[in-house]
């Protein structure tokens, strides 16, 4: 029994593409005769709208949302699209309602009103912070609605957390809109494993496994973003955490090299292989090397066990798509895997652009790919100083220094202020010794440029290091070869 809606059923003609689907994720589990994994599975972003579907813009929106939405989920009932999200007032950032949508094509949404909110209780303040997680349940013919009360004041997202169970009062599919009674504790802060700090701030879906169901737990406690498991006999709960656990890494480079997670908010799928698939928040990019536009992917053969070396770097951006950077300045929360019937899969998800956050989608599909070598260790960098200059290569809408100091530093320095064309800055690199690269934001002369304090600079790099960030209003140039990139995840790379 699945947590998410059943699949709608495939039209004629689309049997024949799921049943070889089927048979090609089933190879993902065959090894060679060492046990060795020879294939593996990989996320296939076909395309999406790079632009909001759902913004706090929403025509008869309260004004309480908007800051917009960060985290929840979407499902798929009836040939209508529902979702249920949590949402703030701008500048508060305090998530202290939870409301729903729902739409009939993906684009148009309409507001449904509130499922829960902020309330006073026994003296203090409850608040509905974090991700929602819905699914029907067969056994009791209800929706029901796990989701995270937190004790005001929270500070530093202290361990004052519960998840608790909703239910919808009208039964059948036809409930998913409410109204909702609350039902009882799903899981409490008691009994959390070291790794948890005492905190619990997400739960994701429940998922089958033999006669067990599993959720992923969530902490922001001193782990940095940790998920682990715990389980129950019942799809409603309560839940157990697993004994003496670990928090699990889901993706190689996190915990295992580092003492941060950097994982939160994973959302299981069961395929009809049944491989299990899950996306999830992955914040090590976003954090360590501003790559905004990724989530987390990883796979597991049985539900339970999930090897670090199954996860990957998923990019929100189609392979070979242009250069434009994502409408999201930072990826959020993955809230849906939806069976589309054709193969592909629906992935609604948040994020933020500044301080406001919203809601678009990309359709994914799920491909079967060998197991590539380990790559070979990577070569040193060249040393910085004269090499064979190329003709220039001009970059478009990208920064070679972003997150350098407006000061500059020693391997990228500032050559100029109030500078206001390009060929003012490309003549102050050729000046400086060992300039091979400039990034100028003079943004096409004075008075045109509206990128506030960094308007008309001008630096240079000396290092030969050209790592593009795309970065609307900046021009970059370089006068050198570089060698291509290394994927940061290259099992999936194409």
């Amino acid at each position: 029994m699945n947590s998410l809606p059943a699949a709608s059923v495939a039209m004629p003609g689309q049997a024949s593409r799921r049943v070889v689907a089927l048979l090609a994720l089933t190879l993902s589990l065959v090894g060679n005769a060492q046990g060795e994994a020879t294939s593996r599975v990989c996320p296939v972003v076909l395309g999406g709208p790079n632009y909001p579907v759902l913004s706090p813009s929403l025509p008869g929106l309260w004004t309480n949302l908007s800051g917009g939405f960060e985290n929840g989920v979407v499902v798929k009932t009836g040939g209508m699209y529902h979702m249920i999200t949590t949402g703030w007032s701008a500048g508060t950032y305090s998530h202290d309602i939870i409301v729903q949508f729902s739409s009939p094509d993906r684009h148009n949404w309409t507001f449904g009103g509130q499922v829960a909110g902020c309330h006073w209780e026994n003296g203090q303040w409850y608040n509905p912070v974090a991700q929602p997680a819905l699914h029907f349940n067969n056994q009791s013919d209800h929706w029901e609605l796990f989701h995270i009360w937190c004790i005001e004041p929270k500070v530093s997202w202290s361990p004052n957390c519960t998840c608790v169970r909703s239910v919808s009062t009208v039964p059948g599919r036809s409930g998913i809109t409410g109204p909702w009674v609350e039902a009882g504790i799903v899981l409490s802060p008691k009994g959390a494993q070291p790794w948890q700090d005492g905190t619990l701030d997400s739960i994701s879906n429940p998922f089958a496994v033999g006669g067990l169901y599993y959720v992923f737990i969530g902490s922001g406690g001193a782990c940095g973003w940790c998920v682990g498991l715990a389980y129950s006999s019942n799809m409603s709960g309560p839940f157990e955490r697993v004994a003496n656990s670990s928090a699990t890494p889901l993706i190689n480079g996190t915990l295992t090299a580092s003492s941060r997670g950097y994982n939160e908010n994973p959302l299981v799928l069961r395929l009809p292989s049944g491989v299990y698939v899950a996306v999830f928040d992955f914040l090590k990019p976003e954090v360590t090397v501003h790559h905004d536009d990724v989530f987390g992917f990883s796979y597991s053969s049985n539900g339970v066990d999930w090897p670090a070396e199954n996860g990957v770097a998923m990019s929100l951006l189609p392979p070979h798509n242009s250069t434009a950077p994502l409408w999201a300045t930072r990826a959020r929360t993955p809230l849906s895997l939806i069976d589309e019937g054709d193969g592909s899969y629906t992935m609604f998800y948040t994020g933020f652009a500044g301080a406001t956050a919203a809601v678009s989608y990309v359709s994914l599909r799920f491909e079967t790919v060998p197991v590539r070598p380990p790559p070979p260790p990577p070569q040193p960098p060249s040393p910085p100083g004269p090499r064979p200059f190329v003709p220039w290569f001009r970059d478009l809408g990208v920064s070679v220094v972003y997150g350098v100091p407006i000061t500059g530093q020693p391997n990228a320095p500032l050559l100029g202020k109030n500078v206001t064309t390009e060929a003012e800055c490309r003549a102050l690199c050729t000046a400086r010794a060992n300039c091979t690269m400039y990034t100028g934001s003079y943004g096409g002369g004075a008075g045109k440029c509206n990128l506030g304090e960094w308007c008309w600079m001008c630096f240079g790099r000396t290092d030969n290091v050209w790592q593009p960030k795309a970065v609307p209003g900046f021009v970059s140039a370089r006068r050198v070869e570089v060698p291509v990139p290394r994927p940061l995840y290259p099992q999936c790379a194409s």
